[in-house]
């Protein structure tokens, strides 16, 4: 199989090492390894896709790289892993081995508030960025914020990967051709009991209100143009949101008026953020979108 894979895509190796505990004995929980396992392809595949392409994609189904696993190793507990792209045309061309790695690092120290690895590996991914577009900072700037938006929606998948430590094993490395990733409890703790939620400053969405109770001032709406916020099938995803605009109270508010006659709205305000989605908007103001 890896033959045939290397000879029509371009490849990536990664081993995913669990030492300690079961491990030592060449064992592990079942479950807990499928689970890992699940999240370290999210995150890889997700990772690798950006690398490949650019974009930074929620859709499972439409990732051009696919994670496979390889034969098992007895060192502690090892299996491996193989990044297959659809293409041979990366953004990042010549450097997916250099950066895949340091970018899943440096998402997992972001989910655990490791402010100082973060900023070493900032920088290694800055300089990585700069032999490929040389010093044009809006497009270095421009990929470094989306790796931070790709790290913010990532919790869940971090979660999955790191679930066997501090249970079947001691701490699990990540091993690629540019980096090795070591991660332990300590990492898994900040993860798991870290809710992940976070208060915007002043924004602006385009919504579509489908569902409004205007004696509770709440209600439900979808993004328009924003396929960031949508399932992995492609659906656009409903959102929770609560109107603190006094004219909600109004008859004929337009509120009312934009559910009734299934038109957009430009709302300001601020969003309460977990996993990168949307947990709650609270509408300050609104407009007809020009």
């Amino acid at each position: 199989m890896t033959e045939d894979v290397e000879s029509m895509f371009d490849v990536e190796q990664i081993k995913i090492r669990y030492e300690g505990g079961d491990a030592d004995r060449h064992e592990l929980d079942m479950l807990e390894l499928g689970e890992s396992l699940q999240g370290f392809a999210r995150l890889y595949s997700t990772v690798a896709n950006f690398v490949e392409t650019g974009v930074y994609s929620r859709q499972w189904k439409a990732l051009e790289v696919k994670a496979y696993a390889t034969e098992p190793k007895a060192k502690c507990f090892e299996v491996g892993m193989l990044l297959s792209w659809a293409s041979q045309t990366q953004v990042l061309s010549g450097l997916a081995g250099a950066v895949i790695g340091p970018i899943i690092a440096y998402i997992l120290m972001k989910l655990s508030n490791q402010k100082e690895e973060m900023k070493h590996l900032r920088e290694i991914l800055e300089n990585q960025l700069k032999e490929r577009h040389g010093n044009d900072t809006a497009i270095i700037n421009r990929m470094m914020d989306t790796i931070d938006r790709l790290a913010d929606a990532s919790r869940p998948a971090a979660k999955k990967a790191l679930s066997p430590i501090g249970s079947s094993c001691q701490h699990i490395e990540a091993i690629g051709s540019g980096y090795t990733g070591v991660f332990d409890q300590a990492m898994k703790d900040a993860i798991q009991n870290d809710d992940g939620d976070e208060l915007t400053g002043q924004i602006t969405l385009d919504i579509l209100i489908t569902e409004l109770d205007v004696e509770k001032q709440t209600c439900k709406f979808r993004l328009i143009n924003e396929p960031d916020q949508a399932d992995d099938d492609g659906n656009p995803l409903r959102f929770s949101g609560k109107v603190t605009d006094p004219e909600i109270e109004t008859q004929g508010n337009k509120y009312s008026m934009s559910l009734a006659l299934g038109t957009p709205l430009r709302a300001k305000g601020k969003a309460k953020m977990r996993d990168g989605y949307i947990k709650q908007f609270f509408i300050s103001d609104a407009d007809t979108p020009a």
